[in-house]
């Protein structure tokens, strides 16, 4: 082997290990600048209950188009129903999506269905696998 090869290796080496050096200092720069996202506590389905009305509340949804029931699932639960009307140009896509960002921090989850072709959408709100909330939107045909 000669030595411009061995000096060509060698380079190769240095930069990837430099490299390593870099990334490895750049990333506890930003483990130690950026500040932890944070989980917030889920105590009680009340709690989910508030912000559903702080959403309907950003989207300027009157308590007059609301509807809401309980619906007993068994002897120790019931699950909230939360039944809107809204305008056919509503938004119910960027409603779930407002409410999804509201909603994740708490570790619950929101599952949207569309129904066609009305398109109407119920979403229900999950915590540990189990249903807490449901909340259905929907829109009067303009026909």
């Amino acid at each position: 082997m000669s030595s411009s090869d061995e000096n060509g290796s060698s380079r190769k080496k240095v930069l990837i290990v430099s490299m390593l050096v870099l990334s490895c200092a750049l990333s506890v720069y930003l483990l130690w600048t950026t500040d932890p996202q944070p989980v917030h506590q889920l105590r009680s389905a009340t709690q989910i209950d508030s912000l559903i009305t702080d959403s309907f509340r950003d989207f300027n949804i009157s308590n007059a188009q609301i509807r809401s029931q309980n619906i007993l699932i068994d002897s120790s639960f019931s699950r909230k129903r939360y039944v809107v009307e809204v305008s056919p140009s509503f938004s119910k896509t960027s409603f779930h999506y407002t409410l999804h960002e509201r909603i994740w921090p708490y570790r619950a989850e929101t599952i949207g269905n569309v129904y066609f072709p009305e398109k109407d959408m119920q979403i229900h709100i999950a915590f540990n696998g189990t249903v807490q909330r449901t909340i259905f939107l929907y829109s009067e045909s303009d026909d």
